[in-house]
């Protein structure tokens, strides 16, 4: 979904949606890059290798995550489904 609005009226409901979901993929891709760091940094200092492997995984890994080419992750709902998982998500 692209949200095409007229300058101004960018707070509507389908915009908000979009950067929430852009906010929580952006904050992902940084934890995993952390993530990655970490682990880059211990298999080099474990196995012997250079240093420079701890930001290799971590580009990798962030970029696996930020752009999910198999949109594995990162799932768009139809908005029934969403409407519906919002709708029953507090039983009465």
């Amino acid at each position: 979904m692209v949200c095409l609005a007229p300058i101004g009226s960018l707070s509507g409901t389908a915009c908000a949606r979009i950067v929430r979901h852009m906010k929580k993929r952006i904050t992902a891709a940084i934890l995993w890059f952390y993530a990655g760091w970490f682990v880059g940094a211990v298999l080099a200092f474990m196995l012997g290798l250079s240093p420079a492997l701890a930001p290799i995984v971590a580009t990798a890994a962030a970029a696996l995550v930020a752009g999910d080419p198999r949109r594995l992750i990162w799932t768009q709902r139809s908005s029934s489904a969403s409407r519906a998982s919002v709708r029953f998500a507090h039983p009465a």
